[in-house]
């Protein structure tokens, strides 16, 4: 079993974050309260194979990051994903945005 806000806090923790670093919390495009968010999550699941316990529109946000749910065959957990960096070189007028056969 996994406890959803121990699970939550390491996810931060191994990233050099806080619950204080989050700007927002939402769950099915509707925002939640941090405060609200840490009662529900302190709640065991099976994190294992069959069935996703933890709604996987859920999304803790941070300035430049986020935390969403990822879940393969059941098994489920925090991924952590941070906005990418701009290229430091000058914008290219030759390049293709398809693929070589289009």
């Amino acid at each position: 079993m996994t406890n959803l806000l121990q699970e939550t806090e390491r996810a931060l923790k191994n990233h050099n974050k806080t619950f204080d670093d989050i700007k927002w919390i939402s769950v099915e495009g509707e925002l939640i309260p941090i405060d609200l968010f840490r009662i529900q999550a302190d709640k065991s699941y099976d994190s294992g194979y069959g069935f996703a316990e933890v709604n996987e529109s859920l999304l803790i946000v941070g300035d430049g990051w986020w935390l969403e749910r990822r879940e393969y065959d059941g098994s489920e957990w925090w991924e952590f994903v941070t906005a990418p960096m701009k290229p430091n070189r000058p914008e290219r007028c030759d390049l293709n945005i398809f693929n070589e056969r289009y």
